[in-house]
């Protein structure tokens, strides 16, 4: 909230208020319900746009009820036909369930002291079997695990994603997603998914109940 005034008072459009949830580097460390509500008190006529963990369109819908003027989705389009990740990055995503992230400092080779929140992989899980030690202490560190579609060799803990043309053990590398992860069931094209976000603001507005991303059309 002080860093919302600060930017406030420099004359900012619009706001971001993205909370722990989200996937990828993670700025937030407070929950989005948590840091929207200090937001909005501060924003005045400046709209704040709520991200992290948003999913589906019943997630929009809440979080707009919640006085958001618009939400940031980003682990979603990862799962749209057009995303140019890696197949297997898709997949983990969908078979995703509760609890299948992880936030911290796990990824660091290429940006280091930036927390963010991943799908845990086999190298999460190592290193966290391993206590969660400091890079120089890593279980695997240093070994080459998967190739870019270039050919440069990507080693365990970097903060490269896998995709389309990633060759190698592609799952060991860092899967960003947020913990919105678990309603996520499938690929669709890009259109379908916003389809299915102005289906459910359409029942809100309307005052039906929101329909479930499995069932809502475009």
């Amino acid at each position: 909230v002080d860093e919302a005034k600060l930017a406030l008072d420099a004359g900012v459009d619009v706001l971001v208020a993205q909370g722990v949830e989200a996937g990828g580097h993670v700025r937030g460390t407070a929950p989005l319900e948590e840091l929207l509500a200090g937001l909005l008190e501060v924003a005045g006529t400046v709209p704040v746009v709520a991200a992290g963990g948003i999913a589906t369109g019943a997630d929009a819908a809440l979080w707009l009820e919640k006085g958001a003027a618009a939400v940031w989705v980003g682990t979603r389009f990862l799962c749209s036909a057009e995303a140019r990740v890696h197949p297997t990055y898709q997949s983990a995503i969908i078979s995703a369930r509760e609890n299948a992230t992880y936030y911290g400092e796990v990824f660091t080779g290429g940006w280091e002291n930036a927390p963010h929140r991943v799908l845990r992989n086999t190298t999460v899980n190592a290193w966290l079997w391993a206590g969660g030690p400091p890079p120089g202490r890593r279980p695997g560190e240093g070994e080459t695990v998967a190739w870019s579609p270039s050919g440069a060799p990507v080693e365990r803990y970097a903060d490269v994603i896998p995709v389309s043309g990633s060759t190698g053990d592609v799952e060991a590398l860092a899967l960003y997603a947020g913990t919105g992860s678990s309603r996520i069931d499938g690929i669709q094209p890009a259109n379908e998914i916003v389809g299915e976000f102005r289906a459910a603001l359409a029942c809100q507005g309307a005052g039906l109940d929101r329909p479930d991303s499995e069932t809502s059309g475009p």
